[in-house]
């Protein structure tokens, strides 16, 4: 995503963390790679990012608009990651497979940027836990992964 053209875009957190995780998982080799609106259609082994908004932080904010204003600039929210894998039919081991997902994660990979995320700023991505689930009725293992995250708008990313 480019600087976006409204305030509309700017303010749609959701899309744009999940479409820069998806990219960054993708790029990484992991091939399925479904977002919230796609979940539905999950093919294993795969992942299905989704990204909750939180609160604004009222400690970070920029003047804006006429009259000047304050107007909040940091906010946090919540990345939930399903890592899915059949029991039957991928050569994938969960375990590792989940693995891989949580290295791509983590601080150590610092994999998100102005490339892959140019309108807001990761300040901080930390797991917070996650939950392990057996789906007898589909031969699934799933991982739910959590990670809360701390992020401002970009100065460069307010439309004109």
């Amino acid at each position: 995503m480019s600087t976006p053209a409204s305030f509309e875009d700017l303010y749609d957190f959701e899309t744009q963390f999940e479409d820069a995780f998806a990219a960054v998982l993708k790029a990484n080799g992991i091939s399925n790679v479904f977002v919230s609106r796609d979940a539905e259609r999950i093919q294993t082994p795969g992942v299905i990012l989704r990204f909750v908004t939180g609160s604004y932080d009222p400690h970070q904010y920029r003047m804006k608009g006429t009259p000047p204003r304050q107007v909040a600039i940091g906010f946090d929210g919540t990345l939930f990651v399903d890592v899915v894998t059949s029991r039957n039919m991928d050569d994938v081991k969960h375990g590792p497979f989940r693995g891989l997902v949580r290295y791509l994660l983590s601080p150590a990979a610092n994999v998100i940027s102005s490339v892959n995320m140019p309108c807001l700023q990761l300040l901080q991505l930390y797991a917070t836990g996650g939950t392990p689930t057996m789906l007898d009725e589909k031969e699934q293992d799933r991982s739910g992964l959590h990670y809360d995250a701390k992020f401002a708008i970009r100065d460069s990313a307010w439309p004109a």
